[in-house]
């Protein structure tokens, strides 16, 4: 109790001397929660006719693909690179005026900002699994809980991909780890991974309630959102990235969070036909491959036309 009595005590100091910085932060959560909200859906979407989109189909073979990618991406830049590799963006110790104003916002104790913004992480998956993602049917809501998986792990992948394209320095060389000299990610601060796979998972768990036809509860979004906004805070303040860093991870994440859904849980679209008998309205015959023909005579020659119609026939001639 004593130590998180602390911590919640540093968390108070810093807020009063980093109100600009905390702006930023919540601006993140409401643009987060404001733009999700601000995707209405389509006449069609909110009221599904019974036979059309009611119901959704979980793809499970992309979340296979998804896995593997996440193991790949995690797993063998670490085999094969054995040491940290070399910056290409460096000077993390001295960045640009932004990262510089936001460099304010380190705490006294950086690695207590820094384990605490796993738990901040933690937050923002249980809010998005759980009651981000609720459904009436069980199914459904493993369904969207496997969406929302789905969509962290893409983020895990763009993630790891930027980092090792970009090699970032990180403000700071402090391992957090004792016995350790160095960290084998000390180059890969950009961009921030947490903040990515929080602000994916809050958009997906929005966006596949928005895709079944229902709006999220705005209390349990707002707090995803500001989850997710204050685990890229204390990133900042754990010196574990840059302001840029962070914003770059939090856009990254909410695109990914909007797209990956949509692919995932696909439509169930019943046929035509089945749909017109349903509704009592007869399903359109579709004519012969033969139905229509046509023959033309002239002066040493004859023309049939056969097929479908004029402009969609087989023309047959003959001359004599």
């Amino acid at each position: 109790m004593d130590g998180v009595r602390c911590a919640l005590q540093m968390m108070a100091r810093k807020t009063l001397k980093l109100k600009p910085l905390l702006s930023a932060a919540l601006l993140a959560a409401i643009a987060q929660a404001g733009w999700a909200s601000s995707d209405p859906l389509s006449p069609e979407e909110a009221n599904p006719p019974a036979d059309s989109i009611a119901e959704r189909e979980f793809k499970g073979t992309l979340s296979i693909s998804i896995l593997a990618g996440v193991v790949a991406s995690v797993a063998l830049p670490s085999e094969v690179l054995k040491t940290p590799p070399d910056c290409r963006w460096c000077g993390g110790a001295n960045p640009n005026p932004i990262d510089r104003w936001a460099a304010q916002a380190k705490w006294d104790d950086p690695c207590r900002a820094s384990r605490l913004s796993y738990a901040t992480l933690g937050g923002a998956v249980a809010l998005a699994i759980g009651p981000l993602s609720h459904e009436s049917g069980e199914r459904k809501w493993l369904e969207n809980a496997g969406a929302v998986t789905d969509s962290a792990g893409v983020a895990l992948i763009a993630t790891q991909i930027v980092k090792y394209v970009v090699r970032r320095e990180r403000p700071s060389r402090d391992t957090c780890h004792p016995g350790r000299t160095t960290e084998p990610d000390r180059n890969l601060s950009f961009f921030s991974g947490h903040t990515a796979v929080a602000f994916a998972l809050v958009s997906s768990a929005r966006e596949t309630a928005r895709l079944r036809g229902r709006d999220s509860n705005d209390a349990w979004l707002w707090a995803g959102a500001g989850a997710a906004a204050l685990t890229g805070y204390l990133r900042v303040a754990g010196t574990r990235h840059h302001l840029i860093d962070v914003v770059a991870g939090a856009f990254a994440g909410y695109a990914v969070g909007k797209w990956i859904p949509r692919h995932v849980l696909q439509a169930k679209r019943r046929s035509s036909q089945s749909a017109g008998a349903r509704l009592g309205s007869p399903s359109p015959i579709q004519p012969p491959l033969f139905a229509y023909s046509r023959t033309i005579t002239s002066d040493q020659k004859i023309l049939v036309q056969v097929g479908k119609g004029p402009g969609r026939s087989l023309q047959l001639g003959l001359r004599f």
